[in-house]
């Protein structure tokens, strides 16, 4: 009798500590449980945000990149703020080559729209169908008529080059002049471009040219 009684003590007592260690261990499964899907998204939101930096350093590299491109292209462009400073290069490599200046004339600059794609800056206006830019294409012709050694005109010519200004060349002529001095003469007419964003100014002249031409 006593064996039973204590068999079913024991039986008690051990579903007794089962059902407390149920009770108190099935908070800290669910805690667990819990913590290891945190874990999960944690892990998923590291991923993420390294992802993200990546692609913002990628993102400021392409950008200075670009920036540096577009300044060094503006740096090419002659616009009419460098008329000025363009005359003074050309009169200083001629004086430093030991030629002399027979004419220079830098003539009045023409603007127009330029154009988002496939312009071309030999032509009057932009594609018909073109979608304009925010850009204006500025336009100068330059004669420049020099006497000099044939290496100053050589000298002359290369330093017109290095400045990597966007040229056409519409006449280069070298004749003999006759004299010991100057023995070569150079007759060079050029036409450079310049890409300038649009100011209001720019686009009023831009409207005065349009007007011209719908005039004609």
């Amino acid at each position: 009798m006593n064996n039973r009684n204590n068999r079913a003590t024991r039986a008690i007592v051990a579903s007794g500590s089962l059902l407390a260690i149920i009770f108190i261990a099935f908070p800290w499964v669910d805690e667990y449980l819990r913590l290891r899907r945190e874990a999960v998204e944690l892990v998923e939101l590291e991923t993420k945000l390294v992802a993200s930096r990546q692609r913002s350093e990628q993102l400021n590299r392409v950008e200075s990149k670009l920036s540096d491109e577009l300044e060094s292209f503006l740096a090419r462009s002659v616009d009419p703020t460098k008329t000025e400073s363009v005359r003074e290069l050309l009169v200083e490599c001629v004086r430093q080559s030991g030629g002399r200046i027979r004419r220079l004339d830098i003539g009045r600059h023409r603007s127009r729209e330029w154009a988002s794609k496939n312009d071309d800056a030999r032509q009057d206006s932009k594609p018909h169908n073109g979608e304009a830019s925010r850009f204006v294409l500025h336009t100068h012709s330059i004669e420049l008529q020099i006497d000099g050694s044939l290496e100053s005109i050589r000298q002359i010519l290369d330093e017109i080059c290095s400045h990597g200004w966007f040229i056409q060349t519409s006449e280069l002529k070298m004749v003999p002049t006759g004299t010991r001095e100057a023995p070569v003469k150079l007759h060079l007419r050029m036409t450079v471009y310049g890409l300038a964003p649009q100011t209001a100014e720019s686009e009023q002249d831009v409207a005065q040219l349009r007007n011209k031409t719908k005039r004609r």
